[in-house]
């Protein structure tokens, strides 16, 4: 099994105040990252982040397995 770290992590509400610092954070230390965000979201506070974005909602399972996957 793969060392944890080398895991993405999923980052809910990342285009929100909070999630985007803590995707900022997880950046900043190597880490890969995914989001999930809304059609409806505003991806501003992700500009600039190397991060895979997946769209979806946390009310549609489907997306979230898809975001999850790996």
């Amino acid at each position: 099994m793969s060392d944890l770290s080398e895991r993405p992590v999923l980052v809910l509400g990342a285009s929100g105040f909070v999630g985007s610092h803590t995707a900022r954070l997880l950046v900043a230390k190597g880490r890969k990252i995914r989001v999930l965000y809304r059609r409806s979201s505003n991806q501003e506070a992700l500009s600039g982040l190397p991060v895979e974005r997946y769209l979806g909602d946390v009310h549609d399972p489907a997306s979230l397995r898809a975001a999850m996957q790996g």
